[in-house]
């Protein structure tokens, strides 16, 4: 869908690690906004008609996501779509309304859906007639390797334990059981 989109090339790097080849498209315009995403159905379109590939994995039921992997489903390609959350639910008003009927088709056209919590699921089977039995939990993470030091994993900060909680404030973000599990982390390192 969009170029920073982290989940997408993690999904990749995950594909990769096992063994498969994967194309990638490529960004353009600016990134993460409205005209990126304009500018990339073309080439997205494009790249659909002249790769051959067991699988077409695209993240974002954007339409330069959607119509490259129709265009894949065409061609008698395995579809997955990776809905990541509800893009819908960030707009206000007839945006929001837009967006969500622009993607609802798209989910349930897949070979795969994957999702990230259960509450997406929920949506995607619930409100999108997703078949229950194509969905596919792919839950978030941290590659730690790339975040490994060689120190306490609370790491300190001016002698104070400090613990980063980094998500979209939305209803995905499980932000509640952070909040339940607090007293405990307290009282482990009383000064967090």
């Amino acid at each position: 869908g969009y170029t920073e989109n982290l989940r997408a090339r993690a999904l990749a790097g995950g594909l990769r690690a096992v063994g498969w080849h994967v194309v990638e498209s490529r960004g353009r315009g600016r990134r993460t906004t409205a005209w990126e995403l304009l500018a990339t159905v073309l080439p997205n379109c494009l790249l659909a008609l002249r790769t051959d590939a067991d699988l077409a994995l695209g993240c974002k039921p954007h339409p330069n996501v959607t119509l490259p992997l129709a265009i894949c489903r065409r061609r008698g390609m395995a579809t997955w779509l990776d809905v990541d959350d509800l893009d819908h639910a960030y707009r206000a008003g007839i945006a929001g309304r837009l967006v969500r009927w622009l993607q609802r088709p798209h989910p349930r056209r897949a070979d795969v859906v994957s999702y990230h919590h259960p509450l997406l699921r929920a949506h995607l089977v619930g409100d999108l007639s997703c078949a229950p039995d194509r969905t596919l939990a792919v839950p978030q993470g941290v590659h730690v390797g790339r975040f490994a030091r060689p120190r306490d994993p609370l790491s300190t900060y001016d002698g104070r334990p400090r613990v980063v909680f980094a998500v979209h404030l939305n209803l995905a973000c499980d932000l509640d059981v952070l909040l339940e599990a607090w007293p405990d982390v307290l009282a482990h390192p009383p000064r967090a």
